[in-house]
């Protein structure tokens, strides 16, 4: 018989909810990269709060952060404590990253930083109980 990986977990629905949240985040991530190397046109910018980058670099950028989040995914949901570790860095990076698009998208960005917080804690909640 085989063990359930999420009795190592103190709140496994958060767990779980970070775990498809950093797949979905994966999968468009994958998706956007793609579009960027094929069509370097399709990056649409705002007026405001700009910082100029390169869209095919973006876009090799994209695709490697998307396999990331995909395999820490897959990690967390197997129980594995490199992916917790490597969601949270993740979600870390995105909450800095979105301070730099507060100006030009502040409704968008407070969401995404409100939902790394609670990646953050979902990940973290627990961590020790799993060792």
């Amino acid at each position: 018989m085989t063990e359930d990986p999420f009795k190592a977990y103190s709140q496994p629905g958060l767990v779980v909810f970070a775990a498809v949240l950093a797949g979905i985040m994966g999968t468009m991530n994958l998706i956007y990269g793609f579009l960027l190397l094929i069509n370097d046109e399709f990056l649409v910018l705002a007026n405001e709060g700009l910082y100029y980058v390169d869209a095919t670099a973006w876009g090799w950028l994209l695709l490697i952060f998307g396999v990331v989040q995909i395999a820490a995914a897959i990690g967390i949901l197997s129980a594995k404590t490199w992916a917790r570790l490597v969601g949270i860095a993740w979600a870390s990076l995105v909450i800095v990253g979105h301070m730099f698009f507060l100006p030009g998208h502040p409704f968008w960005s407070i969401l995404i930083i409100t939902l790394g917080v609670l990646i953050i804690y979902s990940l973290s909640a627990g961590l020790a109980d799993q060792e």
